[in-house]
């Protein structure tokens, strides 16, 4: 007799439990969250004045704004996390409530199966740990929520009536956590209205109103329940104001990553230039490949009412990438279901061999990512407790928070937020784009790809103080160096010395913080410089033996992506290209050379930052030979179209541009 394929396999729990471990490795890295520092301020204000915000509470530049916080409990939550646990802690937390998540789907595959999960939802579960990015972010609870409600309406479909008065009760908490809420009533009506379609087809015309109301007259209480929340009608109709966003007319589509298609994801404009992009879209292209085909194998399991919801979460996903975990939450445990059937009538060498393979990726990831070794390949986030210093510039912030005076901050959209939690002080704008004008957002992108833009939008505001980052807002930097150097003498201090408009105050490799100085005199200016700045002193006369020397170096070409980030001076070429931007050429020069001798390899990006340096002296033999160096030793064509273009940057970056 043949076996029933749902017997032939048993995975045993210690796999679960490595695949859990798997996932909490992954998830143990720095902190980079947008989001972070506006949830973190706005659960403060909430304790301080026992409501929730009403007006515009963040942002100097929308004083008769509004901001409809339906996040308030979630804030709440992370915000005590964080006061009794610390950054650690709400780590911790956070990735307990994703694998909580992921635990609710795991129980709609094994209702559904009546059986444990098989090798399909390994693997399925194993892929998504890899394209996930484990943020800090309410939409972990709304995974929860809509895993939550689809399960109830699954048991419906099922027969059992009674699980749909647990809607309401879902729409209550789920309304007061994440403007989300409105997912689970498009799964609610989409499902209602696909088994009221089946219902008639079985049944003709002949069904009553009565029946119906008293069928589904719960799902319309859910719809209800959504009211209790601390806006009621605004808050109900808020998603609304959202859907703009997601239907693709908002000028954020254009410059916030999430909100661009899953194709751009997968093949960005940009290319793939480290282990990290060619991973991160190598699984994300697998798990829709596998989540779309296990659809077809596992059709036969999906509810009829199920089918209208998953074509509109498919376009959803299709449309922004943002959507795609919540795709994965509705289709994942269908599709799981499809392979674990497909794969348990394999025969059991090829199980062995799928299930050795899930094991052994699990055991890799679980040695090479605690030790740090993956984030030097991948190049990507640290393992361990911190906080990315672009999104979250702590100690620029806190010299912010040291000036009494309430400055006019412009900032960027992706940092505000925390910029305005650290200091106190209110911004241009954060990350809270569906809650100020798209005008804000749009002014500030044409300021960091023009400079005339950007000079006329600190003209517009009146601004006091900037916040800017050399490579998010490439053109902030070099322009107020050039408006500090045209102002010098603007003002001047109680001993007669000339004093400029603008100055730094504060920065790092990342960052510099720019002060008027009539907004905040007493705030000095920042000339303090990091270790390697005097690397080259006394041996300056013997700057071109050192450049031929290490000119003889070999470049590490398709090595870089398995040497990691630890095999290059990654930080010292940032310090090159800071002190360049700040006119301070010695000290570019003394980093360069001693990042040129740390690293074993000829590094291209180093060189060019030289070169950068050398053309900004007028000293155009050592920056010719550097980018015939070069030239000479890579095969990438970019370099030597940057080769030909030198002349003609030198002569742009002498001109005076008519922007300031």
């Amino acid at each position: 007799m043949k076996r029933s394929p749902a017997t032939t396999i048993s995975i045993p729990v210690w796999i679960w439990a490595l695949l859990g471990l798997t996932g909490f490795c992954l998830a143990w890295k720095w902190i980079k969250n947008e989001d972070l520092g506006f949830q973190l301020h706005a659960a403060k204000l909430i304790l301080q004045s026992g409501d929730v915000p009403r007006g515009e509470p963040f942002l100097w530049t929308e004083p008769g704004g509004s901001y409809t916080d339906l996040q308030w409990l979630w804030q709440l939550g992370i915000y005590g996390c964080w006061r009794w646990l610390g950054y650690g802690g709400l780590m911790v937390v956070n990735i307990g409530i994703q694998l909580a998540a992921l635990g609710v789907w795991g129980w709609r595959v094994f209702r559904m199966k009546g059986r444990p999960l098989g090798l399909g939802s390994l693997w399925l579960l194993l892929i998504f740990f890899f394209v996930n990015i484990w943020p800090i972010r309410p939409h972990n609870l709304s995974w929860i929520y809509l895993g939550l409600t689809l399960l109830v309406l699954e048991e419906h479909s099922r027969g059992n009536r009674r699980a749909l008065w647990l809607l309401p009760l879902i729409s209550l908490a789920w309304v007061n956590c994440h403007a989300l809420f409105s997912l689970g009533l498009l799964a609610t009506g989409l499902w209602m209205l696909g088994d009221l379609v089946l219902q008639i087809r079985r049944e003709g015309w002949r069904l009553r109103p009565q029946e119906i109301l008293k069928v589904y007259w719960p799902m319309g209480l859910a719809g209800l329940a959504c009211l209790i929340n601390p806006y009621g009608w605004q808050g109900l109709v808020f998603p609304l104001h959202q859907a703009r966003i997601v239907a693709g007319n908002h000028v954020a589509s254009d410059m916030i990553y999430e909100f661009q298609p899953l194709w751009r994801a997968i093949f960005p404009k940009e290319g793939l230039s480290s282990v990290a992009n060619y991973f991160n879209s190598a699984t994300m292209l697998i798990l829709l490949l596998l989540l779309l085909s296990g659809l077809v194998l596992g059709r036969s399991k999906i509810p009829v009412s199920a089918w209208g919801l998953i074509a509109i979460f498919t376009i959803l996903a299709f449309r922004m990438v943002k959507n795609f975990n919540y795709f994965f939450i509705l289709v994942g445990p269908y599709a799981a279901v499809g392979w674990d059937a497909f794969l348990a009538c394999r025969e059991s060498g090829i199980r062995s061999v799928v299930r050795g393979a899930a094991v052994a990726i699990c055991l890799f990831f679980c040695l090479v990512v605690p030790t740090g070794l993956w984030s030097n390949w991948s190049w990507g986030m640290p393992f361990g407790i911190g906080l990315e210093p672009k999104v979250h510039p702590t100690e620029i912030s806190e010299v912010l928070d040291r000036c009494p005076q309430q400055l006019r901050v412009l900032n960027g959209c992706d940092n505000g937020g925390w910029i305005g939690w650290i200091s106190g002080k209110r911004v241009f704008l954060d990350g809270r784009n569906d809650n100020y004008s798209e005008e804000l957002l749009s002014s500030y992108g044409k300021s960091v790809e023009s400079r005339g833009a950007f000079v006329a939008l600190l003209d517009r505001w009146q601004i006091d103080a900037v916040v800017a980052r050399y490579d998010s807002e490439p053109l902030w930097v070099p322009t107020l160096i050039e408006l500090t150097r045209r102002s010098k003498g603007y003002f001047k201090d109680s001993s007669g010395r000339p004093l400029s408009l603008w100055r730094c105050v504060a920065r790092d490799a990342y960052t510099a913080l720019f002060v008027r100085y009539d907004a905040a005199p007493a705030m000095i200016e920042n000339r303090s410089f990091a270790p390697g700045f005097d690397s080259l002193r006394g041996r300056e006369d013997k700057l071109d033996e050192i450049l031929r020397t290490q000119a003889e170096k070999k470049e590490a070409g398709w090595g870089k992506l398995f040497f990691g980030a630890e095999a290059f001076p990654l930080e010292l070429n940032l310090l090159v290209a800071r002190s360049a931007d700040f006119g301070e050429y010695t000290e570019a020069k003394s980093y360069a050379v001693k990042g040129m001798e740390r690293c074993r390899w000829f590094f291209p990006n180093l060189w060019s930052n030289l070169a950068y340096v050398f053309e900004m002296e007028g000293d155009t033999d050592r920056a010719d030979f550097c980018w015939r160096t070069i030239a000479v030793k890579t095969t990438d064509p970019k370099w030597k179209e940057k080769e030909v273009s030198a002349l003609k940057r030198r002569k742009g970056l002498k001109k005076e541009s008519p922007a300031y």
